[in-house]
């Protein structure tokens, strides 16, 4: 028999968890396992990679332990916990080997693991027994606020009720799932939390992409489209220049790149908007930038590529690109410090 899937309500604001926790006490036998705080910092690349493959991962903290979760969308059940002992792994690499690993690599290819959103959440845990004092279901009761990562104040967020059915006990879990929904007219949570709680901050999920998505209309004057067109890719360049700067993936600077470029094309392919002094003067200085942020991503690139050029080599030759390996990383740090002191100068 399959193990029923765990349910999440919302809670009313008018219900409250001491409401909600009176009325569940006067239908079943429970136990009340007191409150916990749970911290959780949700983490994701800058352009929403694992969101984008269905996916959530996070950082939990409770006096139960300190964990990385992976959960997917769809189930809403955690498919895999690992217990950590440092620091978040920022880098496929920095994984230790194992299932978190072979999950997350894949989706997040090159770029790093960013904090997007933390929530802490008061969990109040309610046991039901049966009539020989065994466990057979698990009610959490939980009040949420969430915040930027490590700054500003925290926001409230609506309060849910998670019902874990106990393998082998399925009556005691339909009978509390439809007491919720049924009597005490509970709805079913419609959103992931880390949605909620990027809402709650002013965020949601995909606020990032590269892609240009223009709806145009025929009618619309060339100086209009040509504005939105080179504001969006402002918005790009100026969204992508502290990654760039940091060095924290290399994907910020190609993105940063590719608005430079197209940018650059637009002012030629829409003709006869702007005066001329002005495009020569735009098409030179994009030139520069695109001059002084080359050096730095042909090194990206050869470093991204570095593992399948080894790999193309018989195995007895692989270790003898060491050396060109440590000369690409001394020269791509050198080429990122020369482009930043361009790119903080006046000219830019």
């Amino acid at each position: 028999m399959a193990e029923p899937p765990i349910h999440d309500y919302q809670i009313a604001d008018s219900d409250g968890v001491d409401g909600i926790v009176f009325a569940l006490s006067s239908r079943f036998h429970l136990g009340d396992e007191g409150e916990k705080v749970v911290r959780r910092t949700y983490y994701d690349t800058f352009d929403w990679r694992l969101y984008q493959a269905g996916a959530v991962f996070y950082e939990e903290k409770s006096s139960s332990g300190h964990w990385l979760v992976w959960r997917y969308l769809e189930a809403g059940r955690a498919k895999e916990m690992q217990r950590l002992d440092g620091k978040v792994p920022r880098y496929a690499g920095e994984f230790a080997p194992g299932l978190m690993r072979e999950l997350v690599t894949p989706e997040i290819s090159m770029r790093v693991l960013l904090p997007q959103v933390e929530v802490r959440s008061c969990v109040r845990l309610l046991i039901q027994y049966d009539q020989e004092e065994k466990t057979v279901l698990r009610v959490a009761l939980e009040e949420h606020e969430a915040r930027p990562p490590n700054k500003g104040k925290y926001a409230p967020l609506e309060a849910t009720a998670q019902v874990v059915p106990i393998r082998g006990y399925p009556k005691p879990f339909e009978r509390m799932s439809a007491c919720l929904s049924s009597e005490l007219k509970m709805q079913p949570l419609e959103r992931e939390q880390m949605e909620a709680a990027l809402a709650a901050i002013g965020r949601k999920p995909l606020d990032y992409s590269s892609k240009l998505n223009f709806k145009l209309q025929p009618q619309s004057r060339a100086d209009a489209v040509a504005r939105l067109i080179h504001l969006h890719l402002l918005a790009i360049m100026e969204v992508n220049l502290p990654g760039t700067r940091a060095d924290l993936d290399s994907e910020f600077l190609h993105d940063f790149r590719v608005a430079v470029r197209r940018a650059r094309s637009a002012l030629t392919q829409v003709k006869e908007v702007f005066p001329r002094e002005v495009l020569e003067r735009y098409k030179e200085g994009f030139a520069w930038v695109g001059g002084v942020t080359g050096p730095t991503r042909d090194m990206d690139v050869y470093l991204l590529g570095y593992e399948d050029y080894r790999d193309s080599l018989q195995q007895q030759f692989r270790g003898s690109l060491e050396p060109l390996h440590h000369f690409l990383q001394i020269h791509q740090k050198s080429e990122h410090q020369a482009m930043v002191r361009k790119l903080n100068s006046p000219h830019f």
